[in-house]
């Protein structure tokens, strides 16, 4: 679960996720290995403070810098 103090505005930087599958043989994109231009694939979440968001097992989950 991810639960927001402050307001997180898009693009502004904090909690991203990654959809993915739960298969294995499914080959990781190069965009995301590399950490080139991944648009596509990076999904950053708003939140209002207050927010709680439960986080399923089939994405990967990180932070993303301001």
């Amino acid at each position: 679960m991810i639960w927001a103090f402050p307001d997180v505005p898009a693009a502004e930087g904090g909690f991203v996720l990654v959809p993915c599958p739960h298969k294995s043989n499914v080959e990781m994109p190069e965009e995301i290995r590399t950490g080139g231009d991944n648009g596509e694939y990076i999904h950053q979440i708003a939140f209002k403070a207050g927010d709680l968001m439960i986080v399923g097992l089939t994405v990967a989950q990180g932070m993303r810098p301001k």
